[in-house]
């Protein structure tokens, strides 16, 4: 019995030390781009499952009786500011009576405008009409998209819906007789500059818009990272997977993905690296918004980030899925703020027009 209990308990121990190995990776998957090593981009999205694993295996441990507990303590110790990122918890939100003193932002991937329908009393767009109850002072759209065909949702009519934001920077990627896709940047306040940040990339781009608020101008950056390009029947493949579990197919499946993220990404890393360079060099106050197709922790969300504030971090609690699917639940969706801002409150909305989430921020303007 006892051999039996030993053996046991050092299949354990050794698996125990593999998901503490992932945790190291994950973090070196961080600050080292996926150019130099591919490899840890896959503990990256697998790090909440991994850290469940090892917060099971500490109360394994603990239940046994067993100084093992150490092994997967020592390293969320270690760990803990990315462990952190992964998972903040927060359970009280700031106010502050001066509203003139606040801002609000959302960022949203709009999948295509909630495909390009048509805001109607009697029929809402779902997006739009998100937007126009939450009424925040800057918005930032990825997957902007407006069709010529007035059945659907157009430029014009966006131009009418959104009277109160006066200032906008639409950077149209994708442009042909019939319909229009990029990103959107509307503003209550003047507008005094805007510019494409130049990167590789076929349908993806990042922008930024010189905003006056208070006589200080604050740089805004809306992104939309390089995309996975997972289909929708690619996620069916997922779900077949789910469903029908085998060697076969998940070896078949596994190497099918795989491709796909090692053709991602290097071209997002070097996307980060182009946006970071502009941020470290802006003169400006600086906010950051977008969707950067990418988790916690991976290197593009670490490079862009840098020593800047991530919303939810200093605010929110849990997971914080902003992208979802039936098989997949990701946050994706980030904005960041300098040190002239202290974030107030951050909300992920559960609006299901897209396949994103909203994110919204209340930012404490120090100025």
């Amino acid at each position: 019995m006892q051999v039996i209990e030993s053996k046991k308990n050092s299949i354990l121990i050794a698996l125990n030390l593999f998901f503490v190995l992932a945790l190291v990776l994950a973090y070196i998957g961080s600050v080292v781009s996926p150019l130099q090593f591919i490899l840890p981009i896959y503990f990256i999205i697998g790090f909440p499952i991994i850290l469940i694993v090892n917060v099971l295996f500490i109360a394994y441990w603990i239940y046994n009786r067993k100084w093992y507990f150490l092994i997967s303590t020592l390293a969320l110790i270690l760990l803990y500011k990315s462990v952190f990122i992964i998972f903040p918890v927060h359970f009280k939100h700031q106010t502050i009576e001066n509203a003139k003193k606040q801002l609000v932002i959302i960022s949203y991937n709009t999948n295509s405008n909630s495909k390009v329908q048509k805001h109607c009393l009697n029929n809402p767009n779902g997006v739009i009409k998100y937007l126009l109850d939450e009424n925040p002072d800057i918005i930032c759209i990825q997957e902007y998209y407006v069709k010529n065909d007035s059945a659907h949702l157009t430029q014009l009519d966006v131009n009418k819906i959104f009277e109160k934001y006066p200032y906008k920077y639409i950077k149209f990627d994708y442009n042909n007789y019939d319909n229009m896709t990029g990103l959107a940047t509307f503003s209550k306040y003047p507008i005094i500059n805007t510019k494409r940040i130049k990167y590789e990339s076929i349908f993806n781009a990042s922008m930024y818009s010189d905003i006056v608020i208070q006589n200080e101008t604050i740089r805004v950056f809306n992104n939309h990272l390089e995309s996975n390009r997972f289909s929708g029947n690619d996620l069916m493949l997922s779900q077949q997977l789910k469903n029908d579990m085998n060697g076969f197919s998940l070896l078949n499946k596994t190497q099918y993905f795989s491709q796909k993220l090692q053709i991602a990404y290097p071209v997002r890393a070097k996307q980060a690296e182009a946006v970071s360079e502009i941020i470290k060099s802006t003169p400006y106050k600086v906010i950051v918004c977008g969707d950067f197709n990418d988790v916690p922790l991976s290197y593009a969300y670490t490079k862009v980030k840098g020593k800047l504030n991530d919303a939810f971090v200093e605010n929110g609690t849990g997971f914080g899925w902003t992208y979802y699917s039936s098989t997949y639940k990701l946050r994706l969706d980030y904005i960041f703020y300098d040190a002239n801002f202290e974030v107030l409150n951050f909300e992920i909305g559960k609006n299901k027009s897209s396949d994103h989430y909203p994110i919204k921020c209340v930012l404490k303007m120090k100025f």
